[in-house]
């Protein structure tokens, strides 16, 4: 999962703080876990999101990446 607006999002900084907190989706509440990657997962994401109209910013959203488990 990456953050829209990269590392600077509001919640990116408590969430890889804490490496917890709470998704809701699709009338679901989820405690979860996150941790950071890097990698090849990296390059998997960019290659999916390149014929958007944002694709321009995906290195510097690559450090907003990050994975997010059920807990």
């Amino acid at each position: 999962m990456r953050a829209y607006n990269g590392p600077s999002s509001r919640w990116q900084g408590p969430a890889m703080t804490q490496r917890a907190g709470r998704i809701r989706a699709g009338g679901v509440d989820a405690e979860v876990a996150f941790k950071s990657v890097d990698g090849e997962i990296n390059v998997r994401i960019d290659e999916a999101y390149s014929d958007l109209p944002a694709a321009g910013h995906l290195g510097a959203h690559r450090a907003a990446t990050v994975r997010v488990d059920p807990k």
